[in-house]
């Protein structure tokens, strides 16, 4: 059992671990986005103007026309235009159009390659090897060389574009990873492609928003300098944090943006999105660029949050430890919310304290002292119950170790009742017989008293000891009697004791010892025939309940017969 529960954990943990590092990104966004929805501030996007809609080739030639005209702006250009391909732009076209469209098709070629304040946007993939992907030489687009650099940035391995013609007629693209089904919290400012470091598309909207020449980006261990007018610390992994929106931006739809006074557009970053791209890329692209534009970046310190993990791991896992589960749920809730209310603070300061981390941890803490205390238990309760089963009642056992009485009355001295139904010696050599007549007895004492223990006592004997709390004398005198008028095959005697037991278990055996068994001794002596027999010491406890008579004496003591209820008591 100690081994099975050994493999379960640890099989429990290699199967989430794995979960919770795949999911990861996905969980510390969602809950960075929900700390955020708490705040009272957001970041301001309001140099940043989103155009979203359907485009064609017309379109996007209109686009390109319209920034020509605006000296201050900058575009982002989302739409993936290098993965048209002329065929799809032919087909179901009406023949008479075709050179129509090749020349929009050429004309928007030679506009994206001059235009100045345009960067369209080359989405870079992990994939080595995908249909939607293909392999290039990006080397002329570097900004930094990756060997020797302080930081190490994410690795990229392919271009998601269907023209490698296509994709080298843009002067100064931007680059970007492609984020399909959530918001990151957390995005690469350097991305690794082969031996180069390629820059953020945000960075190069930055760039060219304030008419930079390429040499004024620097990279200075960690720090990565936009000319002189902002500075991004990086992470050790070459990404920064940003901030959430705490609700959707308002859009213009490109008709609105192609009618639009040049002067609403001037001094902007214009992001142009297509259906084909996700909203989150949009959306965290804007923000990547506010948060660099104004210097508004959030601090994260990786190895000071898994410090902090671990000594909340020692912390609340000592603290579980000495507490009962449900002072224990009590606790993780407790700190849970004080988890949540410092990550909270923390952020309002521009610092982020992995909460998905803090709360795996504490999940993790909990769950594993629970988990082998539970666990401990259900093994200890086996054992208690394969030895109790032996020797009470099949439907009052697991109730009674639920209820723990087990533990409480054992190994120590107890007041309670003992019966001792005393058979002649012919009893003893009639095993079948004898084994009826103990699970009769058991089974009438069982319409009574629930909880109790029932074993062979010496060789011709069977002892009762009533362990039901607050057991009255009415259900111990009604269980007599009715072993009484009930049991048969041999004669016998039940002698009653109030007295005291005590109850212990050695090598898978329940024994007691009874500290008044003399008085019982006396009694074996005296004829087998139904009597209910008392020591005169407990004729006080029956006297308002039971007739009696007296019955004989034994050495010092004397006996009384109890047979049956007294009118008025029963």
């Amino acid at each position: 059992m100690k081994s099975t529960r050994h493999i379960l954990f640890i099989t429990t943990l290699v199967v989430l671990v794995p979960l919770y590092l795949y999911f990861s990104d996905a969980l510390k966004s969602a809950a960075f986005f929900r700390l955020q929805k708490a705040l009272p501030s957001a970041i301001s996007l309001e140099r940043v103007v989103f155009v979203d809609g359907e485009f064609g080739i017309g379109d996007y030639s209109a686009v390109l026309d319209k920034m020509a005209k605006l000296e201050n702006s900058v575009a982002l250009f989302l739409p993936q235009v290098f993965n048209l391909k002329y065929s799809e732009y032919m087909e179901n076209i009406d023949p008479q159009r075709v050179a129509e469209q090749k020349e929009q098709y050429r004309a928007f070629m030679v506009k994206l390659a001059e235009a100045q304040n345009v960067i369209p946007v080359i989405f870079l993939s992990k994939n080595v090897k995908s249909a939607d992907s293909i392999k290039v030489d990006l080397s002329g687009q570097a900004y930094f060389p990756a060997l020797g650099a302080a930081v190490d940035a994410p690795d990229f391995y392919s271009v998601k574009a269907a023209s490698k013609k296509f994709m080298y007629t843009a002067s100064s693209p931007g680059f970007y990873p492609e984020y399909n089904n959530y918001m990151p919290y957390k995005i690469p400012v350097l991305l690794k492609y082969g031996d180069s470091l390629l820059a953020n598309a945000a960075v190069e909207a930055v760039r060219k928003y304030y008419k930079l020449t390429r040499t004024r980006i620097r990279l200075e261990g960690n720090l990565l300098s936009v000319g002189d007018i902002v500075s991004v610390p990086l992470l050790n992994d070459a990404t920064m944090l940003i901030h959430q929106l705490k609700e959707k931006p308002k859009k213009m739809s490109p008709g609105r943006f192609l009618g639009a006074p040049d002067a609403e557009l001037e001094d902007k970053v214009i992001i142009v999105r297509s259906p084909g791209v996700s909203e989150p890329v949009m959306f965290s692209l804007a923000v990547a660029v506010a948060s660099i534009m104004k210097a508004e970046y959030i601090k994260y310190d990786p190895l000071l949050n898994y410090a902090g993990a671990i000594l909340l791991f020692l912390g609340m896992a000592s603290l579980y430890r000495v507490m009962r589960l449900r002072y224990g749920m009590l606790l993780f809730l407790g700190a849970q919310a004080a988890l949540t209310g410092s990550a909270l603070l923390l952020l309002t300061n521009n610092t982020y304290m992995d909460i998905v981390l803090m709360t795996a941890v504490n999940v993790l803490a909990f769950a594993s002292i629970y988990f082998y205390r539970i666990s401990a238990q259900a093994m200890d309760r086996k054992a208690r119950y394969k030895v109790l089963s032996k020797f009470m009642h099949p439907g009052a056992v697991r109730r009674f170790i639920l209820k723990n009485r087990d533990i409480r009355v054992e190994n120590t001295w107890i007041k309670t009742f003992v019966l001792y139904i005393c058979f002649e010696e012919a009893y003893s050599l009639d095993a079948e017989n004898a084994k009826k007549s103990f699970v009769k007895a058991r089974d009438l004492i069982y319409n009574d008293i629930k909880d109790f223990v029932i074993k062979i006592h010496g060789n011709c004997d069977i002892a009762a000891l009533v362990l039901e709390d607050d057991c009255g004398l009415k259900k111990v005198l009604s269980a007599v009697f009715r072993l009484r008028e009930n049991l048969d095959g041999y004669k016998f005697n039940i002698y009653l004791s109030s007295t005291e037991v005590f109850i212990f278990e050695h090598n898978g055996e329940l024994t007691f010892l009874d500290r008044h068994y003399d008085c019982k001794t006396g009694a074996d002596a005296m004829e087998k025939k139904k009597q209910v027999i008392v020591p005169e010491a407990d004729i006080q406890t029956y006297v308002n309940t039971a007739k009696f008579q007296k019955i004989g004496t034994a050495g010092k003591t004397v006996y009384f017969n109890l047979a049956g209820f007294r009118e008025e008591a029963s």
